[in-house]
Formats: C-alpha cells, sequence, structure tokens
C-alpha cells in the first residue's frame, strides 16, 4: 500500500491544473487545481474537518451547554486514560537549588553585562542540564534519524528558513539543503523538530495553539529519535486517530559521538519535547508510557516540572520561550533584587535560599498558568 509521500511524489508528474466543462456546452464549470501541494493541503483540510465534527470535547459542550469543559479527554466517556497527578520533584530541584546558592557565594565580581550573562548560563545549566550524561549515542544507528527530511534542526531554523512548512511541500533542493544543515546540528548537537501539519493547516493565520510541554529523558537518543518518528508517521498517514495526532511539535535532542565527547556543556535532560494542548495531556502521556516504556527512560528531569512518571515531566508552555528559561529569568532577577547581598555577606543560609527561591518560582509559574490562554474547540 502505498503512503501519502509516495503518492504526492507521483503526483508531481501529472498535469497540475484542469477544468471540468459542463456537459454539452463550451462553459467552463470548474477549475480544478491537482497541484501535489494543494492536493495534500485539501486532505489535510477535510481530515481535520473530520476531526473536529468528532472531537469528544466539541461533543460533550453540545450536549452539555451548562457544564464546563473537562480538563482532558480521559474524563469523558469512553476514555479511559489514567488521570496522571502532578507532582514536582522537590528533592531534586532543592539539589540543584542549593548548587545555585553556591554559585552565589563563590561568584566573582558583580552582575552585570557580560559577567550577568555568564550568570545566567551556568544557573541554566544547573537547572537544565546533565553533567555526567549517560545518553548513549551510537553513529551508526543514530545519523539515520536526523537524514529524515521531516525533521529539521535549530540551525535551519537560525538561518532564518521556513522549518514550519509540512517536508511534503519542499522542493528536491530544499531536502538537500534540510539534511546538510541537519548533518551540521548532529555534530554539534541541536533539537531536531517536526511541525504537525494538520494543525498548521486547520490555522494558517494564527497559528495552532499549544499551552504545555512534556519532556522525555531518554536512556539512549536512538530511542528518543524513533519516538519522535513514530508521531511524525502517524501524522503522515492521514488514517491515523490515536494520540499522536493531538501533539503539534515533536522534537529530540541529538548528538554524535565525537559531538558528545567534545560538547562543552551540559547536555539537557529534555531528550524529548513534544508541545500540545493541556487538555490531552493525560491521553499523550499513556501513549508515550507504551511506546517508550520504563526501562527505555531515565529518571532525571529539570527543575520545576511536575513529574507524571519516571523520566516524564510536564510544564506550562508561555508563549515560545523555553521553560527553564523562564525559571532562570525569575531566579536571576530574585537574586539580584533580594538575595545577592545577603548571601555575599552570610546572613542568608543555603536553606533560607532554597525555601524563598523556591517560593518565588512557584508563585511565578502559578501567575503563568493564570494567565495562559484557553481555546475554543
Amino acid at each position: 500500500m502505498k503512503t501519502i509521500v509516495d503518492q504526492n511524489r507521483e503526483q508531481r508528474t501529472v498535469p497540475t491544473l484542469s477544468t471540468h466543462k459542463k456537459p454539452g456546452t463550451n462553459l467552463v464549470n470548474t477549475l480544478v487545481d491537482n497541484r501535489p501541494a494543494t492536493v495534500y493541503q485539501r486532505q489535510l483540510l477535510d481530515t481535520m474537518h473530520t476531526h473536529h465534527m468528532s472531537n469528544p470535547l466539541q461533543t460533550y459542550r453540545k450536549n452539555n451547554p451548562s457544564k464546563s469543559v473537562p480538563p482532558d479527554l480521559s474524563t469523558l466517556p469512553g476514555r479511559t486514560a489514567p488521570v496522571y497527578q502532578l507532582a514536582r520533584n522537590k528533592k531534586g530541584d532543592k539539589e540543584k537549588l542549593a548548587n545555585v546558592y553556591h554559585l552565589v557565594v563563590q561568584h566573582i565580581g558583580n552582575l552585570d553585562g557580560n559577567n550577568l550573562e555568564a550568570f545566567k548560563a551556568a544557573i541554566y545549566n544547573m537547572l537544565g542540564g546533565e553533567h555526567n550524561p549517560g545518553y548513549q549515542v551510537y553513529d551508526v544507528t543514530d545519523l539515520p534519524l536526523i537524514r529524515d527530511e521531516r525533521v529539521a534542526s535549530d540551525l535551519e531554523a537560525k538561518a532564518g528558513n521556513n522549518i514550519v512548512r509540512s517536508h511534503h511541500l519542499l522542493t528536491d533542493q530544499e531536502k538537500r539543503q534540510r539534511i546538510a544543515y541537519n548533518e551540521i546540528g548532529f555534530n554539534e548537537g541541536a533539537y531536531f523538530q517536526a511541525h504537525n501539519p494538520r494543525h498548521y493547516e486547520a490555522n494558517p493565520t494564527t497559528g495552532p495553539f499549544f499551552n504545555e510541554r512534556m519532556i522525555i529523558n531518554t536512556l539512549t537518543q536512538r530511542d528518543a529519535g524513533e519516538l519522535v518518528r513514530y508521531i511524525v508517521n502517524g501524522w503522515d498517514d492521514l488514517n491515523v486517530t490515536d494520540w499522536r495526532r493531538w501533539i503539534t511539535i515533536a522534537k529530540f535532542f541529538g548528538i554524535s559521538e565525537h559531538g558528545k565527547a567534545n560538547h562543552a556543556k551540559p547536555i539537557k535532560y529534555d531528550k524529548v519535547v513534544l508541545y500540545y494542548d493541556s487538555r490531552y495531556r493525560n491521553i499523550i502521556a499513556k501513549g508515550v508510557k507504551k511506546r517508550l516504556p520504563k526501562k527505555k527512560r531515565v529518571a532525571a528531569l529539570s527543575a520545576f516540572y511536575d513529574v507524571i512518571a519516571k523520566g516524564i515531566g510536564v510544564g506550562e508552555q508561555v508563549g515560545k520561550g523555553s521553560f527553564t528559561d523562564a525559571r532562570v529569568d525569575t531566579l536571576v532577577g530574585w537574586i539580584g533584587l533580594e538575595a545577592w547581598d545577603q548571601v555575599r555577606d552570610g546572613t542568608m543560609t543555603e536553606r533560607q535560599f532554597i525555601k524563598a527561591a523556591t517560593q518565588v518560582i512557584l508563585e511565578e509559574m502559578v501567575k503563568n498558568k493564570r494567565g495562559r490562554q484557553e481555546p475554543e474547540l
């Protein structure tokens, strides 16, 4: 059976436009655009329309106008996904903040200019990076994962290229260019991301909605890349209606053996990152756990994520920024305004620092969640 990719490649050889005439006349009835891109776009829009019409949340809201919408699909009739309880890894967060406290104690100079940027980078690595990563990477098995034209490296985005565009619409030259960027990123260490074309086609003006991210710490790079590949395969098959369709963006961290050996900064805990509407958290988590069993996951996660299972955490997504960047900005702002002098002169202990820093960060997170926009479905 031919895949949608093969079908679209074949369509490149057929006429791009055709006209339908009314029988017995010379009048043009319809102009039909059969170009591969538009054929695929129409299929996506038709599929999104079908999914929207059969959306359980939409049905629930229609049948229960006086009730509030459930937080996610797992609470609706016919859904059996477990409801995961959110809880931080308090011990891990305290250990990371203790490292930040000692960084302040030992820091040389004031917090200004380049000194401030170096200070923020050090805290970022303490909150989000593994200093002795056990991430298993093998070029022979991992290189094919980044030679997949459906994923694009951070380098391509930084070069100003449109990495959101569906890979089905890329020219042969653009595909070769993407692979070249991916190989450079693989040598240096980069994230490789894919965007769900269904979500972008359904929201061409405003872009798709997502307000939460899920991070997964995998034992091997191959497991991380294969998980993203499995998700993208689900996007390519318009008949797939499982948990994968609710994910808007999926990315994994890729790095070569040489790159890991010479990597100057810690490798992030977030080997896989998924972006989605928070109301679909439980059904996505259930799918991830089934696809990536516990033995393939590593427990350690970045600071202040809510832990829902071994090696799986969730956090709010506000705008396009990084979750850990937001925590760093809050923490550094508080240190500069309140904690710096007290830590330096010894009037604030490590325990007091950890308690106060935790409270400041959690208050900011609560404020972000309260201000988080919820979409109309």
